[in-house]
């Protein structure tokens, strides 16, 4: 599994007095319970590796900022979740939803990750094969031209 995110960094992310209240069953705690936080770091990681591995090796050589604002993302709603829906804040699953669309749009080639692809190595090209011929046309060019 690929590192996007470390445990520290999901807790500066939400504020170090969001990570204990997200993480701690106890009322009144005041240290973070680290169990969830790398739960929701390795969950965040694996989320985005299903993601990224149709398109690229994993791991990627360097984590592009986008991703791991994803993973920031991610792990945030997965905190929120352990809690229930009546402590997430408004725009928390909105980023959720946006961070998993953009995963998708990597994933199908609709955006690509800028990960130094060496100058020898290039993508390949797309290609489409089709089994009709102008010959299986329902339709011939002057009868579409009377429209």
């Amino acid at each position: 599994m690929a590192v996007y995110l470390t445990s520290q960094e999901l807790i500066d992310y939400v504020s170090l007095s969001v990570a204990v209240r997200l993480s701690n069953d106890v009322v009144g705690a005041t240290v973070v319970e680290t169990a969830p936080i790398n739960a929701a770091v390795d969950t965040a990681d694996s989320i985005i590796d299903s993601y990224l591995r149709t398109r690229y090796a994993l791991p990627l050589p360097t984590v592009p900022p986008s991703v791991k604002q994803c993973a920031l993302q991610i792990a945030r709603k997965l905190l929120y979740e352990r809690k229930g829906a009546k402590e997430m804040p408004e725009g928390v699953a909105d980023s959720y939803d946006d961070a998993l669309q953009l995963m998708r749009n990597y994933s199908t080639g609709i955006m690509l990750l800028d990960i130094g692809q060496p100058d020898n190595e290039q993508p390949a090209p797309t290609t489409v094969t089709t089994n009709k011929t102008s010959a299986d046309r329902v339709f011939t060019r002057d009868y579409l031209d009377l429209y």
